[in-house]
């Protein structure tokens, strides 16, 4: 089964499509930063499980799974490719690119790329609260939060009320990042360590 993170990564919690506290400025900031950068990485943690995704723009991103289990995902092309080490097995799957990797657009627009947007700013952390269906109808929604621009949290609510939190550190824009890394076609790739 292809983790939540798959699925959720980028999607979002129904509020109105209004700015609520953010200044329009505050918005336009924020979608500028994340739209500058050509390449991203960070680490995440998920409950128990840690790894690092990777986006280079446009329109690819990976994520990789070190704990507990080892698994590796790729988005491109509206296709997600997914590796499970153990199993050594691979997936592919077609998905609405806009759906998982709105970070990986050359422009970031929230009001645009998704249903509902809204946004409060406490303390220094500005929220998103955002939403989106799938192909297959069912809403997400998305609880980002910003300090400093960066990310440093993300609330993830399904349609089923399933929620996952996912923790952001070490994050560096445009680092150089191999392009080999957003396809499964190297053999070494597959190598247990």
């Amino acid at each position: 089964m292809i983790p939540r993170i798959i699925i959720t990564i980028w999607l979002t919690l129904v509020m109105g499509s209004a700015f609520s506290d953010c200044t329009k400025s505050d918005i336009d900031q924020l979608e500028k930063k994340l739209s500058s950068f050509k390449t991203l990485s960070l680490d995440f943690i998920e409950g128990n499980k840690t790894g690092v995704i990777s986006i280079q723009k446009p329109g690819m991103m990976r994520i990789d799974y070190n704990k507990p289990e080892k698994i590796s995902i790729i988005v491109a092309d509206g296709v997600v490719t997914y590796y499970d080490y153990e199993l050594d097995e691979l997936t592919k799957i077609r998905q609405d690119p806009t759906f998982l990797t709105f970070l990986a657009k050359d422009r970031v627009n929230f009001v645009k790329d998704f249903e509902t947007f809204a946004c409060t700013i406490q303390d220094s952390h500005m929220t998103l609260l955002l939403s989106l269906h799938n192909e297959e109808g069912e809403k997400i929604n998305l609880k980002m939060s910003f300090l400093q621009s960066n990310f440093n949290k993300v609330e993830i609510l399904l349609h089923n009320n399933k929620k996952t939190v996912l923790f952001f550190k070490n994050i560096t824009y445009n680092q150089k990042l191999d392009a080999n890394q957003f396809n499964f076609r190297d053999k070494s790739f597959y190598n247990i360590d």
